[in-house]
């Protein structure tokens, strides 16, 4: 199944995707929740009340409730939390790192606002990010793909140039990337990535072998594919969960997938031509990212016309 949280009078509501129309899930049954968030805490029984009502739909029976000209905005507008995995030099990692993430900078498609010195090497990490639906704690590996109550992309934002001010003091810099987290445009079940699902050697939990692109001012800049990374979700959850408590409505990010933000491409270019001019976001500059199974997400950078500094020389 496919949902996606439209707009109905500026609040967030839970709809589903059937024969590409948009429906108001509760509306047709009220025992389902009417955002996302509640669908979610509904764990399995939301999902069989939700398998029952799309087989309805699917056999025309609410053919007239269809939706047209909605607003579509993050699947999960209001998150409990955000962990993403940080994958800078997976070679040498034995297990997953993790790190919290800003949940409530999490948005759908649209404009992502920016400072000036955001713009200092404005990067994007494309990736994959799971959401939660059952709470679990020291949940193991082998039974961490139950959890999961669908897949989308997340393209997190991250500046460079804050990064690197920061590196000198930590390996991780939450200030470098607080501001702009895109995901959508919509929560896709497990059973529909089906066709994708593969292992991945010497690995506990699913993987999927999932085609990705990157699209910005029109030009393909990176082509990867979910298989190359390094953990498996199960992998990932195992190690969120030791010790502590996941709850329905948690996004857990893949981390970069590999090759896929403009760090690894000017990276790669520079050995190449020592010549090569670095590529970075710019204002206006539009992004689009594309996964197989995962649909498409479309963002714009703008900048905020907000006059404040992050330096002391331009304060």
């Amino acid at each position: 199944m496919k949902f996606v949280s439209y707009l109905d009078v500026d609040s967030p509501r839970l709809g589903i995707i059937v024969k590409d129309q948009l429906y108001d899930i509760h509306c047709i049954n009220p025992f389902l929740s009417e955002g996302m968030l509640g669908f979610l805490q509904q764990e399995n029984k939301g999902i069989d009340y939700a398998h029952l009502t799309a087989e309805e739909i699917e056999n025309g029976q609410y053919v007239q409730k269809a939706l047209n000209n909605k607003s579509i905005v993050a699947p999960l507008p209001n998150p409990k939390s955000f962990r993403n995995v940080f994958n800078q030099n997976p070679k040498d990692q034995p297990f997953p790192i993790l790190y919290f993430g800003n949940h409530q900078a999490i948005a759908g498609e649209g404009n992502i606002d920016c400072m000036q010195y955001h713009f200092g090497k404005l990067d994007f990490e494309l990736e994959i990010a799971v959401v939660l639906n059952k709470e679990g704690r020291n949940i193991r590996a082998e039974h961490a793909d139950y959890y999961i109550g669908g897949f989308m992309i997340l393209t997190n934002f991250v500046s460079r140039g804050i990064q690197d001010d920061e590196s000198e003091y930590s390996d991780i810099s939450a200030k470098s990337m607080d501001f702009g987290i895109a995901t959508g445009p919509m929560l896709v079940t497990p059973d529909e990535l089906e066709e994708y699902r593969t292992g991945k050697e010497g690995h506990i939990g699913n993987h999927y072998q999932l085609k990705a692109e990157c699209i910005v001012k029109n030009e393909t800049v990176c082509e990867v594919n979910s298989a190359d990374l390094p953990w498996t979700f199960a992998e990932i959850i195992e190690r969120a969960s030791y010790g502590t408590t996941l709850y329905p409505g948690d996004i857990i990010g893949s981390g970069k997938l590999p090759g896929a933000s403009f760090q690894d491409i000017n990276s790669g270019n520079k050995k190449e031509n020592d010549a090569y001019k670095e590529q970075w976001l710019q204002p206006t500059d539009h992004i689009m990212v594309r996964v197989e199974g995962l649909g498409e997400l479309s963002n714009k950078m703008c900048l905020s016309a907000a006059e404040i500094s992050l330096t002391d020389e331009e304060g």
